[in-house]
């Protein structure tokens, strides 16, 4: 038996769909559906009555839910317990965040950090894919933080009983372009250099801006996933894009990049999420940000 045998199962009790269930864990629907079947064959009885829309669990299904909760809580939690040992004897502070995040925001949150005695070192995740690869990984216990955007687009919503999160910083967009093209970017198409769909500054931008009075004058030159290069290209004068203020100041100052206010300012939350047993360590620097 596997624990994500249980995982699955426990997500299928709560959107009672083999689709939505297996879109949540990152599976093909038919992986998903064999690893159910697996679980069952396991304990020995049918726990799905898929007779039914939607899925209902069988009388055995209902007898093993908490059972299955519980096996996973512990299970986690003891990997929480022996990853927390090892961290604390290696002074490391492991912050999973997106790369865009990792680049014009976590430097400066970090540098800012007071820490009482000797500070731990620091490892810096970027590497994880989906919200749900985030979540997985603070209840795995490899990793201590994420760092994230918040935003209603998002639609991303930690489970209050596992864990917590906190506001850190509002954060802009602002829209901007090279100087040396401020003049005259109105007078013709608007050159946009955009995020990438799937990216979560991508779906900000694009829901805050669909309804832009410019937006049937925007076209696409240059699209990319991480600010970094989104930054590069307008600066080297290839169109306007939406950049985290913190991100480009130094730039703004020198009057290298131009706010373009017309096209309207992005408000965004960055918040703070961890899991709800954090250890000693974490725990100071949860408490600083109060």
């Amino acid at each position: 038996m596997e624990i994500k045998w249980l995982e699955d199962f426990i997500c299928l009790y709560q959107l009672r769909s083999f689709r939505r269930s297996a879109n949540q864990r990152a599976v093909s629907q038919s992986a998903f559906s064999r690893r159910i079947k697996a679980l069952e064959q396991w304990i020995g009885a049918d726990l799905i009555d898929r007779s039914c829309y939607p899925v209902e669990l069988t009388q055995a299904g209902h007898d093993f839910i908490e059972t299955a909760k519980q096996i996973t809580s512990t299970a986690y939690q003891a990997k929480v317990d022996a990853s927390s040992m090892h961290r604390e004897s290696t002074d490391r502070l492991i912050i999973a965040t997106h790369p865009s995040l990792a680049v014009s925001f976590v430097p400066q949150f970090l540098k800012n950090l007071n820490w009482p005695k000797i500070r731990p070192i620091y490892k810096i995740r970027n590497d994880l894919k989906t919200a749900e690869d985030y979540l997985i990984s603070l209840e795995h216990g490899t990793c201590d933080y994420l760092i994230c955007y918040q935003h209603p687009i998002l639609n991303f919503q930690p489970e209050p009983e596992l864990f917590i999160s906190k506001k850190i910083k509002q954060e802009t967009l602002l829209p901007v372009v090279s100087s040396s093209i401020s003049k005259s970017i109105l007078k013709k198409e608007i050159p946009l250099v955009q995020y990438s769909a799937y990216t979560n500054l991508g779906k900000i931008v694009s829901h805050s801006t669909k309804n832009n009075t410019h937006s049937h004058r925007f076209k696409i030159v240059a699209e990319a996933s991480v600010a970094e290069t989104i930054k590069a290209m307008v600066m080297n004068g290839h169109g306007l894009a939406w950049l985290p203020e913190s991100y480009i100041a130094k730039e703004l100052n020198d009057g290298l990049l131009t706010v373009m206010d017309e096209f309207g300012k992005i408000k965004i939350n960055i918040q703070l999420i961890c899991y709800k047993s954090p250890n000693n360590e974490i725990k100071f620097l949860w408490d600083q940000l109060d």
